[in-house]
């Protein structure tokens, strides 16, 4: 894109007219590179500064950080929750960030990053310890100080150490046929190491975890440069959370940056009854068993770099809620990112809903324009095919199964609608399979769309007059799929004796009652030709879909006998269906 080849120049300029120090990480990316493998850099503090030149003698970084006199009252002051303060003003324009980005440059502070988004503008400044991130967004007229004194030390290093390799740049939406909805995308870099984007529920991890290890022929473990995390709904995090307190997960993984952006416990109170208050409760704890992991508490309008691309935060939820209004949908909290390179660019849009969207729209316009996007809210939301119309995405992702994707009373209009635009190229849905696309995949403007492994439904499809009688479907006999076990009561540990009939992707699955009524997907599960049709099997001692199932403690379960790789929450898809208890 246009914007992103010049976002370097731009953000020059402006670092020339403010007096900032050139070194700062802007768009363009360090101007060496280096190749290597993934080496786990998580010890290195962000401001990795220049040395001195030779008879001179570098000023100490401030310990602390304050406000300018002519800023000390801000119109909004919101509590972000994990120690830092953002300070809102009206009415301010260039020249208002300008005199801001001097103050902290006369204060002795280091550019951490200095970034152009469209029309806003955003820098980061970095002390010893303290840290003052600044952005204006032009079409509100905002101007926005985050203060903190201690975010610098948790902060990804300015300039990456490694930025090229021998490994060939990709994303993949992981295959997830049992759940309806989910989210889970691995970015692998340039050397070898990746990005992560949520995980989805607990059932993924395994397939997660085999994905990360099959793909890095390094030595020693794979190394996650930052794992995304979009918002706090128990369909995005259980994954990351199983990798953040499972040794079978976290000791064969190397987790450096986790990026997330919780609310304040105020907050947690304003929304609907599907908050989920993880991040301000767990997640801190849960990190902390991450050996070297750091939290990074993303804000609008940052800029990272990990290896060969750089990721910019397009959104994060103080922005809608810093004056603590309600704005409802949960869904809201989410932080949307964007990754760009080699005038190549992938937006995640988490699970935004209609008021977050609708405000990225107003700041950013043409700006958004992107060459691969993950829809919204696995495509169910109610975001404006107006948003989609500005990223004109040739990909897009959809993190769902197909029956959601074809749900025609969420959406369907927006769906169809971008199926028949001329530059929707490829359409994916994580229900059909795993789809991996090379960094700077492109077509030509001529490509006709492709969704690959999906059959249109009837109600998409023109309607004709038949030619002849429909054929009368056999009726169905004892020999049809079946699924049955040796009793419905276990102790813990205890095999629990399994028969299924099936064919094809026919499948069965388990999952607590509990979970399942909140519409989860299954636990754990195996293909019938996997395990043999009409042969006993004990659920406890062969693999689910890539590794033994974990001892299932006390409780209530539901198993599913499922047809044709259809979700585990479809009814009528199901075959069969047996609840079982295990006791201790």
């Amino acid at each position: 894109m246009k914007h992103i080849i010049l976002r370097s120049l731009i953000a020059s300029l402006l670092i020339l007219v403010l007096g900032l120090p050139l070194f700062a990480c802007v768009s363009g990316g360090p101007s060496e590179d280096t190749t290597a493998t993934p080496t786990d850099s998580s010890e290195t503090t962000a401001p990795d500064t220049e040395a001195p030149t030779e008879g001179e003698t570098e000023a100490p970084l401030p310990t602390e950080v304050d406000l300018p006199e002519a800023y000390k009252t801000a119109d909004i002051v919101y509590d972000c929750d994990d120690g830092s303060v953002l300070h809102n003003y009206t009415g301010k324009s260039a020249d208002d960030f300008a005199a801001v980005c001097a103050y902290y440059t006369e204060k002795g502070f280091k550019v951490y990053s200095s970034h152009t988004m469209g029309e806003n503008t955003a820098t980061t400044f970095v002390g010893n310890g303290p840290m003052a991130h600044v952005y204006w967004i032009k079409a509100k007229g905002e101007l926005n100080v985050v203060l903190s004194d201690t975010a610098a030390n948790s902060l990804p290093p300015m300039t990456p150490a490694v930025t090229d390799g021998e490994y060939e740049c990709s994303i993949v939406q992981l295959k997830d046929n049992t759940n309806v909805n989910g989210m889970s995308y691995v970015i692998q870099l340039k050397d070898g190491s990746y990005i992560v984007y949520d995980g989805s529920y607990i059932g993924q991890a395994r397939k997660l975890q085999q994905y990360l290890l099959n793909n890095y022929k390094g030595e020693g473990k794979p190394v996650v440069r930052a794992w995304v995390l979009t918002h706090s709904h128990n369909d995005h995090y259980p994954t990351f959370q199983a990798f953040a307190t499972n040794s079978r997960y976290k000791d064969k993984v190397t987790v450096e940056y986790v990026i997330y952006s919780p609310l304040n416990e105020e907050n947690y109170t304003l929304n609907d009854e599907n908050n989920d208050p993880y991040f301000g409760t767990q997640l801190y704890e849960d990190v902390k068993g991450m050996k070297g992991a750091k939290l990074v508490f993303a804000h609008t309008g940052m800029l990272f770099n990990f290896c060969n691309l750089n990721m910019e935060i397009l959104m994060a939820p103080e922005t809608l809620y810093k004056d603590t209004s309600d704005v409802g949908n949960f869904n809201n909290t989410s932080i949307v990112t964007r990754l760009f390179a080699d005038d190549y660019s992938a937006l995640f849009l988490g699970d935004i809903a209609i008021k977050g969207s609708t405000y990225m729209h107003e700041i950013y316009g043409s700006y958004l324009k992107s060459d691969v996007c993950q829809v919204s809210h696995h495509g169910v939301e109610d975001v404006p095919l107006s948003f989609y119309e500005e990223v004109k995405a040739s990909i897009l992702y959809y993190p769902c199964n197909i029956w959601l994707y074809d749900l025609q009373d969420r959406n369907d209009d927006v769906r169809i609608a971008l199926e028949n635009r001329d530059y929707t190229k490829e359409i994916l849905i994580a229900g059909c399979g795993e789809y991996k696309r090379a960094w700077g995949t492109r077509f030509a403007a001529d490509a006709p769309l492709s969704i690959p492994d999906y059959t249109v439904p009837a109600h998409k499809q023109p309607a004709t007059e038949p030619d002849t009688e429909p054929e009368t479907q056999p009726p169905v006999t004892p020999d049809e799929p079946r699924l049955t076990l040796d009793k419905t009561t276990y102790k813990v540990g205890e095999p629990i004796m399994t028969t299924v009939i099936g064919s094809g992707t026919d499948w069965v699955g388990i999952q607590t009652v509990e979970l399942f009524e909140q519409g989860q997907g299954s636990a754990y599960w195996w293909y019938v030709t996997s395990v043999g049709s009409g042969t006993p099997f004990d659920m406890l001692a062969v693999k689910d879909g890539s590794d033994l199932m974990a001892e299932l403690p006390a409780g209530e379960y539901i198993i599913r006998l499922v047809a044709n790789d259809q979700a585990f929450q479809s009814t009528a898809d199901t075959i069969s269906e047996i609840r079982i208890t295990i006791e201790e």
